[in-house]
């Protein structure tokens, strides 16, 4: 898209699926804050429904099977074509980066909660909150119009860090930066990612095996600061095979209403939660006690966050409310939309949408 018009499409962060898997179930990324989700910028579907018949899905045409696939796709169809909107491609990218040790947490976090919140700052610019280890974490800032000054106004917000990088990218070498960082444990030994055109001969062969066990759910208050440095003591502990993420929710992703597609998590959502662990060659006992971390987390975070919502696109086969979980007030009506459209289930897993509740 580069190459052929220097325009883009907002996709989501994760390495590991295609533009459908994130699309149909939400896909937050850099440029979420600007453009919305990658599922707000879907124009059209081409659908294979339950008889086996290709449909369109769009505003005018099939609108409610439209509306119900952007953020329950799954659970209705197979789409054979996407139509996105698709937008001008900067010239550069910034990135800046600050990092802290882990006992500046509650301080930071308590900062950033508060930046997310009130949702008034540039929406070209990005402010992701990273913990990767039990002692350091990090803020990563990026900025569209690929200047630095911005970052340089945020960053007095925050306390000085023990360590700052900033990076300007041409936005092609940005895609790859992106991919190197994401992508880089789990790309098989020798694969090249030298220069951005190496994106386009990656492939399902250019990766190994991967196992991992992810929970997230998603915030809508301000947490006070006992409970930050209880998120604090259990962050100390984590194991070496996770990592946890603060994404937050402002912008164009906030302003969308919660009804106007089947993802419900806008409107008072400020940020979502991710804790994953992953390892690569898998030994049972680190296993374990990833798994068991993660789950731990999800838990504990019942009682720091009160939270009720969970990320669809990070199925999580331990839920017993999923459908409420992933769905909210939507739910209702995607169980019409389901009836309608694929009234015998034939588009079903484990948790998908059913025909009744």
């Amino acid at each position: 898209m580069w190459e052929t018009g220097r325009v883009f499409i907002p996709t989501g962060y994760c390495p590991t699926i295609g533009v459908a898997g994130s699309s149909l179930g939400g896909g937050l990324g850099n440029f979420g804050g600007t453009y919305g989700l990658a599922l707000d910028n879907i124009l059209e579907l081409s659908v294979v429904n339950s008889m086996g018949k290709l449909i369109v899905a769009n505003q005018n045409v099939n609108s409610d099977l439209f509306w119900a696939m952007r953020g329950a796709g799954s659970s209705f169809g197979i789409v054979t074509k996407f139509t996105f909107r698709t937008y001008p491609a900067p010239d550069f990218v910034f990135v800046g980066t600050l990092n802290y040790a882990i006992g500046m947490f509650p301080q930071v976090m308590n900062i950033w909660q508060n930046f997310v919140a009130a949702d008034t700052g540039p929406t070209n610019v990005t402010l992701e909150f990273t913990v990767g280890n039990a002692t350091n974490f990090e803020l990563q800032f990026t900025d569209l119009s690929g200047n630095d000054h911005r970052f340089e106004q945020i960053r007095q917000l925050f306390p000085i860090p023990h360590d700052v990088s900033k990076i300007k990218f041409p936005f092609p070498d940005f895609l790859l930066y992106q991919a190197k960082v994401l992508s880089n444990e789990i790309l098989r030994p020798g694969t090249k990612m030298d220069i951005p055109s190496d994106l386009a001969r990656l492939n399902h062969f250019s990766s190994q095996p991967v196992y991992q066990k992810r929970k997230s759910f998603y915030v809508s208050k301000i947490v006070g600061e006992s409970q930050l440095f209880e998120l604090q003591s259990l962050l100390e502990r984590m194991p070496s095979t996770v990592a946890v993420w603060f994404d937050g929710y402002g912008g164009a992703v906030r302003a969308i209403q919660p009804n106007a597609t089947a993802f419900v998590h806008r409107g008072s959502t400020l940020y979502n939660v991710i804790a994953s662990y992953k390892v690569i060659h898998p030994d049972p006992f680190i296993n374990e006690a990833g798994e068991s971390y993660v789950r731990h987390f999800f838990d504990a975070g019942r009682e720091i966050f009160q939270h009720n919502e969970t990320y669809q696109n990070y199925v999580d086969e331990d839920l017993l409310d999923y459908l409420a979980r992933y769905y909210g007030d939507n739910l209702a009506r995607l169980v019409q939309v389901k009836r309608n459209y694929d009234p015998d289930n034939f588009f079903r897993n484990p948790q998908s949408v059913p025909i009744r509740l």
